[in-house]
C-alpha cells in the first residue's frame, strides 16, 4: 500500500507535469523545480530506493537539479511522471 505522503506528491506532480513538460508552464524558458519544501526522504514501499516525499525525486536528482541542463531537468520532469503514475495505479 502506498503511503497518503507518496499519493499526495503524485497527485501533485500529476497535476504540474504536464504543462512544464510541454513548455507551457509560464517559467521563463527555465524548467522550474518541483521542489515543494517537504525534503524528508523515504524508502519507496516495494523497493530500496529513497525518494522524496515532497517531489518523489532521488537524492542524486535533487544535488544534481541546480547544475543541470533544461534539457535533462524535463527530463527528471517525465521521470517523476512515471513514478507518480506508478504509486497512483499501486495506491
Amino acid at each position: 500500500m502506498t503511503s497518503a505522503a507518496y499519493l499526495r506528491a503524485a497527485r501533485r506532480i500529476r497535476r504540474l507535469a504536464p504543462p512544464i513538460l510541454a513548455g507551457n508552464d509560464g517559467a521563463g524558458g527555465s524548467t522550474p523545480s518541483p521542489c515543494n519544501s517537504v525534503c524528508r526522504m523515504d524508502r519507496v514501499p516495494g523497493s530500496s530506493d529513497d525518494w522524496c516525499l515532497g517531489c518523489l525525486r532521488t537524492l542524486d536528482e535533487i544535488a544534481s537539479w541546480s547544475t543541470l541542463e533544461p534539457a535533462r531537468q524535463r527530463a527528471i520532469w517525465l521521470a517523476l511522471l512515471a513514478r507518480a503514475e506508478q504509486l497512483v495505479q499501486e495506491g
